[in-house]
């Protein structure tokens, strides 16, 4: 199951969710929270983490929290765990934090691990 679409914002590996595609994209944001859209944007892309082989991450924003990335997988579509979000930031260490944590998951979901989870689970829970 995939989650994005030809229609998505931002088709591919970094999507927009309705909290920026429909709250902050619609209004008019400040021009802070704007920029701040942009850089981590900019950083995802350069840190490669709109290319990750197994995983989507979806950006969100809260208003009270700020932004924040969930992680999709490309075959399996969101996890049910706490930890399939994380808050991010521009600043280097919330990024760094984020490129850890993206990679972790894009190598949970990857063919092998997936595989082996499915024969330890003797064939049931994956499909």
């Amino acid at each position: 199951m995939r989650i994005d679409s030809v229609s998505s914002q931002s088709f591919g590996a970094l999507i927009y969710g309705n909290s920026i595609n429909s709250d902050i994209l619609s209004r008019k944001p400040s021009r802070a929270l704007m920029l701040e859209l942009g850089k981590i944007t900019q950083k995802i892309k350069a840190e490669n983490l709109d290319a990750l082989k197994n995983v989507d991450i979806i950006l969100a924003h809260d208003s009270s929290k700020g932004f924040y990335g969930i992680i999709s997988s490309k075959e399996q579509g969101i996890p049910y765990a706490k930890d399939g979000k994380r808050i991010v930031s521009s600043i280097k260490d919330s990024i760094d934090g984020f490129k850890k944590w993206a990679n972790e998951w894009n190598e949970a979901y990857s063919p092998a691990i997936l595989d082996r989870l499915h024969k330890a689970l003797g064939g049931f829970g994956i499909n």
